[in-house]
């Protein structure tokens, strides 16, 4: 009787080499797409669009609809997208700050004047979206934003 144990663990080695080889492609793949999605948002608009704030090193490309939810071209669609500090980013994401289809902040109740005080959130700050924003912002109004 021949052992063929070894074939198997060779087979098994194999096999996780090229789940890994096909992680690590994937991940690459994720990094160019927010490379790529990051430049095109800075060609819309350079800055925070909440401070103003234009240093590059400290702006996030902030995904309007959560990259999670989204479809390939969505992901990578800068009009999915903001650029904003860390701060207003985390304030976003969590759904604490939205806009309005018009651009007009919206802030949530769960807010208190202390934390808006803290965090120097504007209270009539009103942005300009461009037209092809307006149905991420309506979605993130609606899935996101804790009203």
């Amino acid at each position: 009787m021949v052992n063929t144990s070894h074939l198997d663990t060779t087979s098994k080695f194999f096999e996780e080499a090229s789940n890994f080889t096909s992680e690590a492609e994937r991940l690459i793949k994720v990094r160019l797409l927010q490379n790529k999605f990051r430049k095109s948002l800075f060609e819309l608009n350079p800055s925070c669009v909440v401070s103003g704030f234009n240093n590059s090193k400290f702006l996030i490309a902030s995904h309007i609809k959560p990259w999670s939810l989204s479809n390939e071209e969505e992901r990578i669609d800068p009009y999915n997208g903001v650029l904003l500090t860390p701060t207003f980013d985390r304030l976003f994401d969590q759904g604490f700050i939205s806009f309005k289809l018009d651009g007009e902040i919206l802030l949530s109740k769960e807010l208190s004047l202390e934390d808006q005080s803290f965090f120097k959130i504007p209270q009539h700050l009103v942005i300009k979206p461009f037209l092809a924003q307006k149905e991420y912002l309506e979605f993130h109004f609606d899935e996101i934003f804790r009203s």
